[in-house]
Order: structure tokens, then sequence, then C-alpha cells
């Protein structure tokens, strides 16, 4: 079973963003997707003043789409929950997410309601 774990430690923080060679930029934030103690993937992103940018996602079975979905989502859901509304996604994490996330579809325009993405109706 994957459990996404947000990293509380700013040192460890510090260095998974330097494993996947991003600049460190507090206040930053980190969550990995734990498979029975295998670290699968892992989200980047920052929060400031009202808006998450969100800046790199990976996984170790490259193009993953359930888990690069599941992170994108604990990503949001760790920042509405500490009152961010709003969200940006990086060009980099967009190139990364659009070939295997429909839902991040909609962001390449920028910025959106983090909100407004979680009660949006499933097209199915």
């Amino acid at each position: 079973m994957i459990r996404f774990l947000p990293i509380s430690s700013y040192e460890q923080t510090k260095l998974i963003y330097e494993a996947q060679a991003v600049p460190f930029t507090a206040p930053a934030f980190a969550i990995l997707a734990d498979d029975s103690g295998r670290a699968a993937g892992g989200c980047l992103f920052l929060l400031r003043e009202a808006t998450a940018e969100l800046l790199h996602f990976w996984t170790q079975d490259e193009g993953d789409a359930y888990l690069l979905d599941g992170l994108f989502r604990a990503a949001l859901n760790f920042a509405l929950n500490r009152g961010i509304k709003t969200a940006h996604v990086s060009k980099n994490a967009l190139d990364i997410l659009l070939p295997h996330v429909p839902a991040a579809g909609h962001l390449a325009n920028g910025g959106f309601d983090i909100g407004e993405f979680f009660n949006k109706k499933c097209k199915n």
C-alpha cells in the first residue's frame, strides 16, 4: 500500500531537493510516496502567502500515472489544509504531469483555485 508522507524535517527536505537537483528555497516542502518502505516517488513545492507552487514530481517507475496523480492531489490537499487557496504549476512540473495526469491539463495557463479543482465533477 502506498502512503503519501509529508516530510517535516527541514534538513531532510533540503536533502531531497538537492537529490532532485531542484533549488532549495524556504519555505520548501516535500511529500514522498512510500511503498512498503521504498520511496516510490515524490513532489516538491513551495507555500508562499496564499499560493502553492508545485515545482517538481518524480516516480521510480517512470511515468506512473496513478502515482503522479496521487502526489499531485496530496500536494494540493496539503496546501489547502494550511489555508492556501490557489496553486501554480511550474513548467517543469507541468511537463512531467501532462502526459500522465489528465486532471493537470487545464492548469497550463497559470494559477488555479484548489477548492474548485477538488469540487469539479469527473468526466466519465
